[in-house]
């Protein structure tokens, strides 16, 4: 279980890096630590904490989290899109 606050603001150490918690990401390089310990995150999910760190007290809209490009299909449906 995070004990994470939400109104516990972000705080920048040297060299960019956030801390919050017991958590301290580099936004510049990817890199994830938990107490001291390395977490792999994926991409997609490491763009959505980076930008609600950048955004910490601000509203994020879902289309503020669609980092993702949609992908075209020609001639049928998306997967998932409305039915």
């Amino acid at each position: 279980m995070l004990d994470f606050q939400p109104r516990e603001a972000p705080v920048r150490s040297g060299n960019r890096k956030v801390r919050f918690g017991a958590f301290e990401i580099d936004p510049d390089s990817g890199e994830v630590w938990e107490s001291g310990q390395p977490i792999k995150l994926q991409d997609q999910p490491f763009k959505v904490l980076r930008l609600l760190l950048e955004h910490h007290g601000d509203l994020v809209t879902r289309e503020e989290l669609r980092l993702r490009p949609r992908r075209k299909y020609r001639g049928r449906q998306a997967p998932g899109g409305p039915r």
